[in-house]
């Protein structure tokens, strides 16, 4: 095999496995949107129920955002 050979079926099997990357990836990112949004939902429902406003609201928000499950 010369190195010529050599370079063209690194570079095809490296743009193969691009585009295996990319299905992946694109499949990943829909289960990702819906976890925060589940979260969001989480957290709005928290911050109605405790009546929050304004500033307090939003720093609220944020620390529940970050740990839903553990949030108080």
């Amino acid at each position: 095999m010369s190195k010529q050979s050599v370079i063209r079926r690194a570079v095809k099997a490296s743009v193969l496995g691009m585009i295996g990357m990319g299905i992946m990836i694109a499949n990943v990112e829909p289960s990702f949107a819906q976890y925060r949004h589940q979260k969001s939902a989480i957290c709005q429902s928290m911050m109605n129920a405790k009546g929050l406003k304004g500033d307090m609201r939003k720093s609220e928000y944020q620390k529940c955002m970050i740990d839903p499950q553990n949030y108080k």
